[in-house]
């Protein structure tokens, strides 16, 4: 080998190693700057569903759940207030719902029902009605907000009975039933 070849390769591999040298240089630098660049965020947060809970009561006072019937609550209205009904008498009594829940409550017309002679003679029935203390009838899509309570009005009217079928009837049942939606 001739000292200009020797020259010539320690030239070339000097040149290669600082090539290779420069390229890492690179490589870090653009590692580095890419680091640079790169962030994260995160955010987390807690989640809770609402509470839906229709609750009725027959003194204003003592609010319970009533039997749940298919999404609805029904109670049995104090027997005193309807017990003893005579020909042609009208009676009033009062009950109470309240939204017990997180949030508002999207009302059904209330279902009033009558088992028993009395509410089912097809010439004669005693009739039932419930409508807003304040006035009104619930109509379908009325809102109770949640945490308020609503004052019914249920009157019963007997019709003049003149058959002695309706002395002393029993058995006789009047059922009122409240739905409720989340709105």
């Amino acid at each position: 080998m001739t000292a200009s070849t020797s020259s010539k390769r320690t030239k070339r591999s000097t040149a290669i190693r600082l090539s290779l040298a420069g390229l890492a240089l690179v490589g870090i630098g653009a590692a580095a700057t890419t680091a640079a660049w790169t962030d994260n965020v995160f955010f987390s947060a807690s989640a809770t569903s609402a509470t839906f809970d229709l609750q009725g009561s027959v003194n204003g006072t003592d609010f319970l759940d009533g039997a749940t019937e298919a999404g609805a609550i029904s109670f049995a209205v104090a027997p005193a207030a309807f017990e003893n009904i005579k020909p042609g008498e009208t009676r009033t009594t009062s009950i109470w719902i309240k939204n017990n829940s997180s949030i508002d409550a999207k009302l059904a017309a209330p279902v009033v029902t009558g088992t028993g002679a009395l509410f089912t003679d097809a010439a004669q029935p005693l009739t039932a009605s419930v409508a807003k203390t304040a006035g009104g009838a619930i109509a379908a899509g009325d809102t109770l907000a949640s945490g308020a309570t609503l004052q019914l009005t249920v009157t019963v009217v007997a019709p003049n009975w003149t058959d002695a079928k309706f002395k002393g009837s029993t058995g006789n049942t009047l059922k009122i039933q409240f739905a409720g939606a989340s709105s």
